[in-house]
């Protein structure tokens, strides 16, 4: 090896000073793991966002299940008169057991809780009911088959989707308006 430090070693000794300084540089601007976890809005727009999907799918799945039945009624319908043996108020849905007679003679006793107007406890009421599965498929007859209920149950999955959208669509922006900055700087637009 010379003085200039070339040859071999110096080749050595300048990979050894470049990796130093890097592994200085890259202490400098380590950040642990605590410090690089998501604080303020950032964390609560990810947070918001798995509840409101979260929400979506629940909701779908109810819209499914109630479009379900609302369909299987409405393709072999019976009508039945019935008398209301217990009608409940609650914040959750109304509903009232009914106590029918199905077509094939069997008494039935059903939770229904597609009402127009929910009766009282002891009315006479006409319900429709699905023969294969009275017990199951059950709704007054007045709004059988009723796809109001998926119909809306979809409107509010459609708009958490829409919320969530809005949640991230400043994020999106900042970032699309700092790539176009960045190549405008470099020259490339």
């Amino acid at each position: 090896m010379n003085e200039n430090g070339r040859g071999l070693l110096g080749a050595i000794a300048r990979r050894h000073a470049r990796r130093q300084a890097a592994d200085l540089d890259a202490a400098r601007t380590y950040v642990p793991s605590r410090e690089r976890a998501l604080r303020g809005w950032p964390a609560v727009r990810v947070l918001l966002t798995v509840l409101l999907l979260a929400a979506v799918a629940f909701t779908l799945a109810s819209a499914g299940i109630a479009w379900h039945e609302a369909a299987a009624l409405r393709g072999e319908r019976m009508l039945a008169a019935g008398r209301v043996e217990k009608a409940v108020e609650v914040k959750s849905g109304d509903y009232a057991n009914v106590r029918f007679t199905a077509r094939d003679g069997r008494a039935v006793s059903a939770k229904v809780t597609a009402w127009k107007d929910l009766p009282e406890e002891g009315d006479r009421v006409t319900v429709c009911y699905t023969p294969r599965d009275p017990e199951a498929h059950v709704q007054d007859a007045r709004v059988c088959p009723d796809f109001a209920t998926p119909r809306s149950f979809a409107l509010t999955a459609a708009a958490a989707l829409v919320l969530t959208a809005v949640l991230w669509l400043p994020w999106l922006v900042r970032r699309v308006l700092r790539r176009r900055s960045a190549i405008t700087d470099a020259g490339g637009g």
